[in-house]
């Protein structure tokens, strides 16, 4: 009876590899936010619902066209051809195809300039917050992409622990296969 129940708690062959996965890709999320907040050191948690039964490849379709229009919003009219200013994230999906929606790990460019980040954020504060300005700007950005969908910005304080937030569901393969960098999307532009 007791070995049968250790055999029943031991965790079956693949799940130590799922989990080493999980870990790594953790890992790699705090060193590309270390690299990629730059001097801002400012990070948002983005989660964008579609609301619908769609697949995985449609709601990726809605996350290249809300990062064109949030880019266009955040870097101004001529925001194609300055690349180098568009906002910088890691997108993760969850829900499957009864409820897709991503967890976004997104960081202003470094490169943004003083007057186009004051769109974003509030300047009067002593300490920089998330104000309504980033938070409009995702959430217009993603009602003009997806009507039914909905949004919700936070100002990050761990990126350890979002790290561990955005990877929850990343022990499926198929989720983990299809998380997107912003970069992906810049060819589409």
């Amino acid at each position: 009876m007791r070995e049968r129940r250790l055999q029943e708690e031991t965790p079956h062959e693949g799940y130590t590899q799922r989990k080493k996965r999980q870990n790594a890709l953790r890992e790699w999320i705090v060193e590309w936010y270390r690299t990629e907040s730059g001097r801002s050191k400012l990070a948002y948690h983005v989660v964008l619902a579609t609301h619908d039964e769609i697949s995985l490849k449609q709601a990726r379709d809605l996350l290249r066209k809300w990062d064109a229009r949030m880019n266009r919003a955040i870097v101004g009219p001529d925001w194609k051809s300055r690349v180098q200013q568009h906002s910088r994230w890691l997108a993760f999906p969850e829900g499957g195809k009864s409820d897709p929606h991503w967890h976004l790990l997104l960081c202003l460019s470094p490169d943004l300039s003083r007057r186009r980040r004051r769109i974003v954020q509030d300047a009067s504060s002593e300490f920089l917050k998330p104000l309504d300005g980033l938070a409009a700007i995702v959430d217009d950005a993603w009602a003009k992409t997806h009507s039914r969908g909905t949004s919700k910005t936070i100002l990050i304080y761990s990126i350890e622990d979002l790290s561990k937030y955005l990877t929850k569901a990343q022990y499926s393969e198929s989720l983990y296969e299809n998380f997107v960098i912003w970069s992906e999307f810049k060819h589409d532009d």
